[in-house]
């Protein structure tokens, strides 16, 4: 991703660093491993102090749901998410052939 765009460079290029990690969050609670996403929160969330998500987030992170969290539904979420800020990101046109993200993919994502 870097070698395409940077985090200053627009604020697609911001929603696609933020959704990346927020991927990454949720890969640590999937594993159970429940110090890792507080970790990932202070380090590497935090400090997109400007997007409305980061409250629920931190809630999620140090409050007491996080092993009931459907990380499951917010993954597929992310995924979906994530194709459109790759697509729409004017800075990724014509670098990068955009493979779709069809029921199948969907799917492996889900049992993952």
């Amino acid at each position: 991703m870097c070698a395409f765009t940077n985090f200053d460079e627009n604020n697609f290029s911001q929603d696609l660093f933020f959704c990346v990690r927020k991927i990454k969050l949720l890969e640590a609670i999937e594993r159970k491993d429940y110090k890792k996403p507080v970790e990932i929160y202070k380090n590497e969330i935090k400090s997109f102090s400007t997007k409305p998500e980061l409250e629920e987030l931190g809630r999620l992170i140090y409050g007491e749901r996080v092993c009931d969290y459907d990380t499951e539904a917010s993954t597929v979420q992310l995924c979906i998410e994530l194709e459109d800020l790759l697509k729409t990101n004017p800075s990724f046109n014509g670098k990068l052939k955009h493979p779709s993200l069809d029921d199948k993919t969907l799917t492996v994502v889900k049992k993952r």
